[in-house]
């Protein structure tokens, strides 16, 4: 009976219901005055008393304490760890931290004072420095920290992207049509690296692809047909979205372009 008692706590205990606010609890106790700014696809963006801002990505932390569930409070002190290491990278940056982000957000990176460059759309790169579950944007300072301009920023992001391990494609439950995009980085900006969308593209079968960016984080690739758009279309939260086409046999700088709706 105990150890079935204690089963069924670890249960509840590390349900994606339980964890968020067992994280968002410890981070007030580590960190007070942090401010949780906004939640979106598993992605938590937190503004800590020093005006600094930082994305979390809980959703690897769910999965971390599902697959072990006695492991789950280690698991949540260590996201712990990595927004302390985010934090104290906006002061001591390092360039193996980079990485490149693509990002659709109602305010514009330049307004909140980070280097970015538009891509089509509303889209825009940023950059990020990544440290485990814990990331934050680039700043006109943190460059100048680097010794970085803007061509080296870019430059230095894409090539550790690249050298990343090689993404995977999962088919989405219940979707024949579409596959999500699993990367140890920001899987949209893998729409940056010409290599990895042909190997994408291969798997499907297809020199086109349609995507779509349903969460920060996220990225669903589907063919560049009407079935694809529709499924798109479907699997997406409620409200408008871009979808995005993406050519692998189109000239640099012209491979990806905002796609019509209805194809």
């Amino acid at each position: 009976m105990i150890a079935g008692a204690a089963i069924g706590w670890f249960h509840r205990r590390t349900q994606p219901d339980a964890v968020g606010p067992r994280f968002t609890e410890a981070l007030l106790a580590r960190r007070p005055g942090t401010v949780v700014d906004a939640w979106s696809g598993g992605v938590m963006r937190i503004e800590l008393a020093s005006g600094v801002y930082i994305d979390v990505r809980l959703r690897a932390l769910f999965d971390a304490c599902q697959a072990d569930r006695p492991g789950c409070s280690a698991a949540i002190s260590a996201a712990l760890d990595d927004v302390d290491r985010a934090d104290r990278a906006t002061r001591e940056p390092k360039r193996a931290m980079l990485r490149p982000a693509i990002v659709n957000e109602a305010s514009s990176g330049f307004s909140l004072g980070y280097v970015t460059e538009p891509l089509v759309g509303r889209f825009e790169l940023r950059y990020a420095l990544v440290n485990g579950l814990a990331a934050t944007f680039v700043t006109s300072a943190i460059a100048d920290r680097l010794h970085l301009d803007r061509a080296a920023l870019k430059a230095e992001a894409l090539a550790a992207q690249h050298a990343e391990p090689v993404p995977e494609l999962d088919a989405l439950p219940g979707s024949t049509a579409i596959f999500s995009v699993r990367s140890p980085g920001d899987p949209p900006a893998l729409l940056l690296d010409r290599e990895r969308m042909k190997q994408f593209a291969t798997r499907l079968g297809t020199p086109r692809l349609y995507a779509a960016i349903p969460a920060p984080a996220a990225l669903y690739l589907a063919k560049a047909d009407a079935t694809g758009a529709q499924a798109l279309a479907q699997a997406m939260p409620a409200g408008g979205f871009d979808l995005l086409a993406y050519d692998v046999d189109a000239p640099d700088g012209a491979a990806m372009t905002i796609a019509p709706r209805t194809p």
